[in-house]
């Protein structure tokens, strides 16, 4: 896995090829996203962030992640009791949902999408998401 530096230098060429300004608050923004792999709320991000950045919002840290989506730079990894949650890590992989505790884990599986079946009715995939719901190893403890 590429070390943090490295990734938030690939964001800020990415993100200034696709138009989006390089501030201070996006970057310290992605750096906490990808730093963290618990799978972060936007409220998580902000929480994380306001006493670093003076005048840093709740709409910024949205906006951002929003942005970050859109660039592919990170993913909406799932909702989790009505609470979006996001990933930085954007290579295909799976997740894991507790329903007890409600973490998001990254479980690494091969995704097979029936491409051959999907091709017969003029599909074109872009994503797909697999999640697995049930009891993690904690709360089974």
């Amino acid at each position: 896995m590429e070390n943090i530096e490295t990734m938030v230098e690939n964001f800020k060429k990415i993100a200034r090829s696709k138009g989006m300004k390089i501030t201070p608050q996006r970057v310290a923004i992605y750096r906490e996203l990808i730093s963290r792999h618990d799978h972060p709320s936007a409220e998580d991000i902000y929480d994380a962030l306001k006493g670093k950045f003076a005048g840093i919002s709740l709409a910024t840290v949205y906006r951002t992640l929003t942005s970050l989506e859109n660039a592919g730079l990170a993913m909406k990894a799932a909702t989790v009791n009505g609470v979006s949650r996001f990933d930085g890590k954007t290579t295909p992989h799976s997740h894991f949902i507790c329903k007890v505790c409600g973490r998001v884990i990254d479980i690494d599986c091969e995704i097979n999408v029936e491409t051959e079946k999907l091709k017969k009715y003029n599909f074109s995939v872009e994503k797909c998401e697999v999640i697995y719901y049930g009891v993690c190893d904690k709360c089974q403890n």
